[in-house]
């Protein structure tokens, strides 16, 4: 059940790279991985409640890159 699950925000042959919780440091790592030429696929978690609107909402921002990509993403993402 989680692997049919994981396949379906992660595909095969991916895997997480970035764990990000501000949408400004997504755009950034987006952009450095689209300057190096790497391919990679993102996705946007909110974790927050509709029913407390005075709590601040937990985003999760995720990036996935390919295996064969991780050594460029990680160089990519240090500079």
């Amino acid at each position: 059940m989680v692997e049919s699950v994981l396949e379906i925000f992660c595909p095969q042959g991916a895997y997480a790279h970035f764990y990000l919780f501000s949408a400004g440091r997504l755009f950034e790592s987006q952009n450095r991985l689209i300057a190096n030429g790497i391919p990679h696929r993102s996705r946007i978690v909110n974790w927050g409640s509709k029913q407390n609107m005075l709590q601040t909402r937990k985003m999760e921002y995720s990036i996935y890159v390919a295996k064969e990509d991780e050594q460029s993403a990680a160089e990519a993402s240090s500079k």
